[in-house]
């Protein structure tokens, strides 16, 4: 039987990279339009059209990567995700290291694969996504 095997670990990075990713892929054109619509309905907020729009959008991308940061360390401190996954033609099977849990799922559990580069990317129906 064909198999493929990784072993994956949660920690701050490939927490805060899924952020990254997620935010790249939801928020971010939200937070330009945002701030595209505030500069428009209050140009004289920071002075100008232009500089109301770059000072919203820079403030709200500021705060947000804050909070990014913030939450993905305290989601490393509290997942504890160390397991190698068997990735089968008909299911996936979780060894966890760090606890005595076999999980094995169906690729239904899988909902979205993206290939990047040098990156992996599986969105998966569960909350918290593990990506």
């Amino acid at each position: 039987m064909n198999k493929i095997e990784k072993h994956l670990v949660s920690n701050f990075e490939t927490i805060l990279v899924g952020k990254l990713y997620n935010f790249r892929k939801r928020s971010f054109w939200r937070y330009l339009v945002a701030s595209v619509l505030l500069a428009i309905a209050r140009p004289k907020l920071f002075g100008n059209l232009y500089l109301t729009f770059l000072g919203t959008f820079l403030s709200l991308i500021l705060i947000s990567f804050a909070v990014m940061i913030w939450s993905a360390k305290s989601q490393a401190k509290k997942n504890k995700f160390d397991a190698v996954v068997e990735l089968f033609k008909d299911k996936i099977v979780i060894h966890h290291l760090n606890k005595d849990l076999v999980e094995e799922k169906d690729w239904s559990w899988i909902n979205k694969i993206i290939i990047k580069k040098e990156t992996i990317f599986f969105e998966t129906n569960q909350h918290p996504p593990l990506i």
